[in-house]
């Protein structure tokens, strides 16, 4: 824990993971109590979409990303970190071929579940299919990555990762 930790209560955490973890609690009432599940199937396709090739969830890896439970909504809520390799960027270069479902790896079995899960996988294509049409359009997405990006990226770098991003869109 980074807040609160004087109190030494993880019973918010251990909460959580008794009903996502691998047992008979997990079901998608359960769930929807600990988890906001649309922010994080929105988390795990923004990942999917980017190909975040970090050692993180979308890799399979239980590493770079923070969990928050909040006070007036204790539902836990997914963040990341550390996306310096992205869009085909960085030490590793992810396809624009990548699984969709890198979450589900081996070393994830209790996200396997989550995002296979009969209520939940409808929502996870549905968030993709909006993100298609909307932040990760064609049209969207460039103008984006040209605010944010061009005054400190080279030309070459912004018209790899939209190049980039049109070869993951199609696929």
């Amino acid at each position: 824990k980074q807040t609160n930790d004087s109190e030494d209560d993880w019973t918010d955490l251990i909460g959580m993971l008794r009903v996502f973890g691998t047992n008979d609690l997990f079901t998608a009432t359960n769930v929807r109590q600990v988890v906001n599940v649309e922010q994080w199937i929105r988390h795990l396709a923004v990942m999917a979409m980017f190909n975040n090739q970090e050692t993180g969830l979308n890799s399979s890896y239980n590493d770079d990303y923070v969990l928050y439970c909040g006070v007036n909504d204790p539902r836990f809520i997914l963040l990341f970190y550390d996306l310096d390799t992205i869009l085909g960027e960085g030490s590793v270069s992810g396809a624009t071929n990548y699984t969709i479902f890198g979450a589900t790896g081996p070393g994830l079995p209790a996200f396997n579940r989550f995002m296979h899960w009969p209520e939940f996988e409808p929502i996870y294509y549905r968030t993709l299919q909006r993100l298609l049409d909307t932040s990760f359009s064609q049209a969207e997405f460039n103008a984006t990555v040209e605010q944010t990006l061009g005054d400190y990226v080279p030309p070459s770098v912004i018209s790899r990762m939209k190049t980039w991003m049109d070869g993951r869109r199609a696929y």
